[in-house]
């Protein structure tokens, strides 16, 4: 199993993403990746995010936990924590999309779980396997 962390960073209710290609087609993702051999998941997601975003972040609070079982029996634990721009200036460099309007999916597809879950005060979510099997072809 491979320990990935994910970064949710808001701004104005609008989460920051990254544009990636997988086979060919292009999709927006949370900010994240593998934690590597002795970093602390904190360590890794402050890594993450200034490779894929070019912006330094703080790692705050732990949001929530879930697996990822893909169709080339891959396995991976995702951790995702909220993120906290260092220098707010440098939003302006993000691209940033309210999940709400986006009409694509954002990998992993967990947001609209949380806002679900979080409506009801509850903290420390652990979302179980979240790669439904109609997502599966397209990744």
């Amino acid at each position: 199993m491979r320990v990935e962390v994910r970064a949710l960073v808001f701004q104005d209710e609008r989460v920051a993403v990254n544009e990636e290609r997988r086979h060919g087609i292009p999709r927006l993702s949370l900010p994240g990746g593998r934690v590597e051999r002795w970093e602390t998941l904190e360590q890794a997601l402050v890594r993450e995010v200034n490779e894929e975003l070019g912006v330094e972040v703080e790692c705050g609070e732990f949001i929530c936990a879930f697996q990822v079982l893909k169709r080339f029996h891959i396995q991976d634990l995702n951790v995702v924590f909220e993120a906290a721009l260092k220098d707010p200036d440098a939003a302006s460099n993000l691209r940033f999309v309210d999940p709400a309007e986006t009409g694509s999916t954002i990998f992993p597809p967990i947001l609209e779980q949380l806002g679900q879950r979080n409506r009801s005060g509850r903290a420390g979510l652990w979302l179980g396997n979240v790669w439904r099997d109609e997502l599966r072809a397209s990744v």
